[in-house]
């Protein structure tokens, strides 16, 4: 609100202001973007207020005092709003800047995808012609074609953490992923590399929502325990969690004392889960960030 006042309303317009929360050019003093996005009309009609005010003469006896538009600014409630989930975030991020700021797509896979994938985008190029590869990725961009048989099939850039690289879903394959495909979206893509002069693609032969394919994977689930830390409450916490989260994955406890591992416990069949992204969420409140990792088994 108080941007709005200060700021002649022809050169901040909805679009703009709501392009500035999206990108969090207003983090620093309002952290809760969804909720600066619902004050979105209130505060431009404050501010159109304010300066058609200023602009006809106009005071009230607290702005004759100098205090009117601090006042209002003072007295506008902005409303109840629950924060924006990380993915939607990260949207908008990428739709008004053209890339993420506070984080990445990937962030929350990051102590899993290496028990599902066996190549980066940086580390493409180092695998010889035809190698089948699997690339944990985001669809960073999509542009659907024809092909001349009047065929669906399509060039996808794909993103990890590392860079970029060009993806070709001929019309084969495009039938069997196209539920898949969709800008943002996190994906565990198959395919063979295909080796340029400089450059290296993927040819896709396959493609899954990455969560649902570390989800089905064979693999033990790691947790990493700060014992320093840990006290009765996280405990409860923890096993409430793996209890919520039930599966085919087998559980390790690896302890930490001191900053260094001291024990690696396996909690047992009767403590196994299915390592979802809600289950890595979950035990993280707990544990503190990167405490999930995926161990092939």
């Amino acid at each position: 609100a108080d941007f709005c006042e200060r700021v002649e309303g022809r050169k901040v317009n909805r679009k703009v202001l709501e392009s500035l929360i999206k990108s969090g050019a207003f983090d620093s003093i309002h952290p809760n973007r969804a909720q600066a996005m619902v004050a979105v009309d209130g505060a431009l009609e404050l501010g159109a207020k304010s300066q058609r005010d200023r602009e006809s003469g106009q005071l009230s006896i607290f702005g004759a005092m100098g205090d009117g538009a601090a006042s209002m600014v003072a007295d506008f409630v902005m409303p109840e709003t629950p924060e924006w989930k990380e993915a939607e975030r990260l949207r908008f991020e990428k739709e008004t800047l053209g890339f993420y700021i506070t984080g990445h797509p990937l962030s929350k896979f990051a102590g899993a995808i290496g028990a599902v994938s066996n190549v980066t985008t940086r580390r493409l190029r180092e695998k010889a012609q035809d190698s089948v590869v699997k690339l944990a990725a985001v669809i960073a961009a999509q542009r659907d074609r024809t092909s001349k048989k009047g065929d669906k099939m399509a060039t996808l850039t794909l993103e990890d953490q590392e860079g970029t690289v060009e993806a070709v879903v001929f019309p084969k394959a495009y039938e069997k992923v196209r539920h898949v495909l969709g800008e943002d979206v996190p994906v565990l893509v198959e395919g063979k590399v295909e080796l340029g002069e400089e450059t290296a693609r993927l040819i896709v032969d396959g493609m899954v929502p990455l969560a649902d394919a570390i989800e089905s994977t064979a693999a033990t689930v790691v947790l990493r325990v700060d014992g320093d830390r840990l006290d009765a409450t996280k405990f409860a916490g923890l096993s409430a969690v793996l209890s919520a989260h039930q599966g085919p994955a087998p559980v390790f406890l690896r302890l930490v004392l001191g900053g260094r591992p001291a024990a690696e416990i396996d909690l047992g069949a009767e403590r196994r889960v299915s390592p979802t992204p809600a289950f890595t969420d979950a035990v993280e409140e707990i544990l503190g960030h990167a405490s999930v990792e995926l161990r092939k088994h």
